[in-house]
């Protein structure tokens, strides 16, 4: 080989080389320059290339970042779209459960409403399997434990036909949040003593006016003076009806409680504002007026009612006036020179100014109007009450009709339940005695606590449910002139029911309650409230 002159450009400098021998070092140590020389390249780019490594680090972590987020993203809409799924499933089963309770009700075509029918029967309407879920129907019970079945409206007393005296049996219950309720119903403008009307309204941070009205749900109780929600659901605030450890440690937790163990449920599980009685007889005919109708009419509307019942009837108003349908009991043979029969559209005062001994013991009718013409007085007539009445619910009884009763209470049990005395077709506020609670039945008239609970007993026993209202005569205590001036304000049938529809699936830990109030005194069911949750 030729000698050659190499050169070799390292850092600026030359390398001459001429030794065909060191060729092979002029190679090697040329591979040595231009890997040196390589090294300085790398070595002079290298801030540049870690640039570019943090670069391509932070990109991986924003794409992390937004990949987790896109999963997170997904997952929860995945679970609101599975939520959704959920709510709409356990409406649909609260809904179910709701029209099963129709179709429970409208089965129910007995003469009277007690316990023993099909809507009452908890066993029969717990965990009734819809689908993948399940539907109970619940009602308020006094034992602070899950109870279930239909619940009567007919058991409680209504605040529409209420009178302070009624209410002031409730528990719970005091002066002022009676009259303010009876303040916010009636129609004019004067308070009661311990009441409100605009001008307290008017004043309060959030002025309103007085409704002056009737209460067209419970929920408007929480606008009136002194209604809190402990007053309306005492202990019981979230409303399940059961003893939750919040509702039993005194002030440790919301609400306040006194911590004895017990459920107090305020007044909600007494009170209603939707029971209607209908003025029919058990065949579901029209009752007969026994204020106005002739013997003839008397004896075709009330069966087995002879000739001599029906002139006695008759005979018994020209001296005496029917105030209430139990003042059968008081009918007498008719008498000679007995007088002549008032005419239903006589005058009161007209009858009022007759000296002719008429009228003996007539009672004043509570019908002249106060504060502004409002009636404060019970019309014993009504079967309920005005809610602005301050005044006794029953006036004082007339004196007892001499001569020898027509009526034994065991004809009376057999004929009440086609009688009335009014023209009606239905009454508020009758309290069905065959359901209704102990704490119900003492706001009656003459109704003390050992009545009621003699009637709760009575009752309990098996097959001893009232059949009319005067089977509350077979009752220990109630007298005849205890059942008198209650019997206008008691029934044995209900109209109305109040259904709380839990649903629940497997798995799911939510549930769904529907709640209706049910009218059933026309042709077709009525859902007369509802409320979701």
């Amino acid at each position: 080989m030729k000698d050659e002159e190499l050169r070799l450009s390292l850092n600026g400098s030359c390398v001459r080389m001429r030794s065909v021998h060191h060729s092979s070092f002029i190679i090697h140590h040329s591979s040595f320059c231009v890997h040196h020389s390589s090294f300085i390249i790398h070595h002079s780019s290298f801030p540049n290339r870690a640039a570019v490594l943090v670069l391509v680090l932070w990109c991986v972590v924003i794409l992390s970042i937004l990949v987790l987020n896109l999963a997170f993203l997904t997952k929860t809409h995945v679970r609101i779209t599975a939520n959704y799924a959920d709510t709409n499933a356990l409406h649909n089963i609260a809904f179910a459960g709701v029209e099963f309770a129709v179709a429970t009700i409208r089965g129910d075509t007995g003469p009277v409403d007690d316990f023993s029918d099909g809507w009452a029967d908890g066993k029969a309407l717990r965990d009734i399997p819809v689908g993948d879920g399940f539907f109970s129907l619940v009602r308020d019970g006094d034992s602070g434990a899950p109870e279930y079945g239909i619940e009567d409206e007919a058991s409680k007393l209504s605040l529409l036909t209420a009178t302070e005296e009624t209410l002031m049996r409730l528990p719970g219950m005091t002066p002022e949040l009676a009259q303010a309720l009876l303040d916010w119903q009636d129609t004019d403008l004067q308070p009661h003593p311990m009441g409100a009307e605009n001008d307290y309204y008017e004043s309060l941070p959030k002025p309103r006016p007085c409704k002056n009205g009737k209460l067209t749900t419970l929920a408007e109780l929480l606008l009136v003076k002194g209604f809190t929600p402990s007053v309306l659901y005492g202990e019981d605030l979230n409303g399940n009806g059961l003893l939750d450890p919040n509702e039993d440690d005194g002030d440790a937790s919301p609400p306040s409680d006194n911590q004895d163990g017990v459920l107090d449920r305020g007044i909600l599980p007494y009170v209603t504002i939707y029971s209607v009685d209908k003025n029919v007889t058990p065949d579901g005919k029209t009752r007969v007026n026994i204020t106005q109708a002739d013997e003839s009419t008397l004896k075709t509307s009330i069966p087995g009612l002879s000739d001599a019942e029906a002139k006695a009837i008759v005979s018994y108003r020209g001296g005496n006036q029917f105030q209430n349908v139990g003042d059968l009991l008081r009918v007498t043979e008719p008498q000679p020179n007995a007088p002549q029969q008032q005419q239903p559209q006589q005058d009161e005062e007209a009858a009022r100014r007759d000296d002719g001994g008429s009228r003996s013991g007539n009672r004043d009718l509570e019908s002249r109007p106060r504060r502004g013409g409002s009636f404060r007085g019970r019309s014993p007539r009504s079967g309920g009450g005005s809610p602005d009445s301050t005044t006794p619910s029953q006036p004082a009884p007339e004196a007892a009709p001499t001569g020898k009763k027509v009526f034994t209470p065991d004809r009376v049990k057999q004929i009440i339940s086609y009688c009335a005395i009014v023209g009606d077709t239905t009454t508020e506020g009758r309290i069905n005695v065959n359901t209704a609670s102990k704490a119900v039945l003492q706001t009656l008239p003459g109704m003390s606590e050992t009545l009621a609970q003699a009637v709760v007993d009575h009752r309990s026993q098996s097959g001893k449910s009232f059949q009319s209202i005067a089977g509350l005569l077979d009752v220990p205590g109630i007298t005849e002139e205890v059942f008198i001036p209650l019997s206008n304000q008691v029934t044995v049938r209900s109209f109305q029911f109040r259904v709380k529809s839990q649903a629940r699936i497997e798995g799911v830990n939510a549930q769904r309650t529907a709640v209706a109030v049910l009218d059933r005194s026309e042709d077709k069911i009525k859902t007369v409230y509802w409320n979701e949750y």
